[in-house]
């Protein structure tokens, strides 16, 4: 679930060229870097209650990176290969 305040598909559409991309599998934390070993039990006796270290649980952290990596490659190729 993305949370209102940075939910960005109305944005894109108002964008020159803009675009929009969902990551199945992903969550709001899913951009953080991979927990180390550990992680998430620390930020839950500190008392976070957000799952930071958690993902959508089909998929790797380090699987929705890659696919993260690649939508942003294409992009940026796709806009500097044709600038407006």
């Amino acid at each position: 679930t993305i949370p209102d305040g940075v939910i960005a598909d109305k944005l894109a559409a108002l964008t020159p060229r803009g675009t929009y991309a969902t990551v199945k599998g992903a969550i709001h934390f899913s951009f953080l870097q991979e927990c180390k070993p550990g992680g998430a039990e620390l930020l839950k006796e500190s008392g976070e209650v957000d799952p930071i270290c958690a993902d959508g649980g089909s998929r790797s952290r380090a699987d929705l990176h890659a696919e993260l990596v690649g939508l942003i490659r294409s992009d940026l190729q796709r806009a500097f290969k044709d600038p407006m």
